[in-house]
């Protein structure tokens, strides 16, 4: 019973107008009141003025029975007709035996929101990187569209149907993140108890056609985009995004491993970044050679009180919002007259770079922290060919600064 609630005998029928004109008397904490037309479901109202419905009823034979307090939801939230409609619920479950309010937890536990929200728990404790990444997007494309449904209503159908549709609106990357993102959350589910398999268990893509075989997502820029590009970063508001962006295309590392540099991880004297293995794609450490030119950016960053990054974002916390961020130099580039590009284009920029630059190919998948695919290699080869990298690097700095006039 919530603390020193006095309830009054003086039943009424329950009206939206009288239950917005009920009041707690003077010298009294909160007062619960009853409906006269559905037995057990009161209103508890507080001297502030918060209302609450309640059925209060009790468990066991008779008056020796435990009196209990069943929460419904705020007056303000939950409509007269819902309240008395919930009501009958609880009492029938009572009258079964039953917990309801353990009833009513179990039948969270099985929908989809509740999944979600234990889902990205389970993530935090895990210390997953990307969980805010993973749990948005299922939170918007799953949840934002199927609704708060039981698990058990998901399909393979349904689900193939929403991947299908990003495919379809040109979202391939996004359709793919997201099967991906939904596989693991319904095996998650299943290793939780919560389904007994998943919708999407041995679900395959169909075969890709030859003509999407040869079709290549993104593009490099070329070097006579380069220059145009480098002008295009300086059209951020944000100094510090502008110095990101170019320390993208100078290093070709992930947007978002670039985006959790922290002054800690990177020895300037040394010129190295180090990417610590719980931030990486591959969940492995990367050393990064910094060539001098990504040193003087590095060194002109301010340092934020209370934030370690190199490149903080609004409130010293780590950057999001890249669609925003974006839109300015998106809009240079087009005036500029730059065909569109991604943040992920950059990266391909770099890879495409160092091939024309000579560089072997193993070397220039290490500075992109790709796997290995010779299993010999990974079994015997246990160097890190940072000086190898530091030289690819070096030349690809040279010639990027070269292009835009500043080398």
């Amino acid at each position: 019973m919530p603390r020193r609630c006095a309830l009054v005998a003086e039943k009424i029928r329950f009206t939206t107008r009288r239950i917005a004109a009920l009041t707690c008397p003077p010298g009294k904490d909160r007062v619960a009141i009853f409906d006269t037309e559905q037995p057990g479901l009161a209103v508890r109202v507080t001297p502030t003025g918060n209302k609450t419905w309640y059925v209060i009823t009790r468990t066991g034979p008779g008056r020796s029975g435990k009196v209990r307090w069943y929460a419904i939801g705020a007056v303000a939230k939950v409509p007269l007709a819902d309240a008395r409609k919930r009501a009958r619920e609880i009492l029938g479950a009572v009258a079964r035996g039953l917990d309801p309010v353990a009833e009513e937890r179990k039948a969270r536990v099985g929908r989809l929101a509740e999944a979600l929200d234990a889902y990205a728990r389970d993530l935090e404790r895990r210390g997953i990187v990307n969980r805010r990444k993973w749990t948005v997007l299922l939170q918007r494309e799953l949840l934002g569209r199927f609704g708060d449904v039981p698990l058990a209503g998901l399909d393979r159908r349904s689900l193939a149907g929403a991947i299908a549709q990003l495919e379809s609106q040109g979202q391939r990357g996004k359709a793919a993140d997201f099967r991906q993102r939904v596989s693991g959350f319904l095996n998650w589910c299943v290793d939780q108890g919560l389904l007994q398999a998943s919708p999407l268990a041995g679900w395959r893509r169909p075969r890709r056609s030859r003509a999407e075989r040869l079709e290549r997502p993104g593009r490099a820029l070329e070097d006579r985009e380069i220059p145009i590009l480098w002008r295009a970063f300086e059209a951020s508001p944000d100094p510090v995004f502008a110095a990101y962006l170019r320390t993208l295309l100078l290093l070709g590392q992930r947007r978002t491993e670039t985006a959790l540099m922290r002054w800690r991880d990177v020895d300037l004297d040394a010129c190295l970044w180090t990417i610590r293995a719980e931030v990486t794609k591959a969940g492995r450490e990367h050393k990064v050679p910094l060539p001098r030119e990504v040193v003087t950016i590095l060194a002109s960053q301010p340092r934020l009180a209370g934030s370690e990054l190199v490149f903080p974002g609004r409130g010293a916390a780590p950057m999001t919002g890249w669609s925003k961020r974006m839109r300015p130099v998106h809009a240079a580039s087009r005036e500029l007259g730059l065909e569109p590009w991604t943040l992920h284009d950059l990266r391909r920029t770099v890879r495409t770079g160092l091939a024309r630059l000579g560089v072997r190919d193993e070397i220039a998948e290490r500075i992109l922290n790709h796997s290995v695919r010779d299993v010999l290699a990974v079994t015997y080869d246990r160097s890190d060919r940072l000086e190898e990298m530091r030289e690819a690097l070096t030349m690809w700095a040279g010639h990027v600064l070269a292009l835009v006039g500043t080398g």
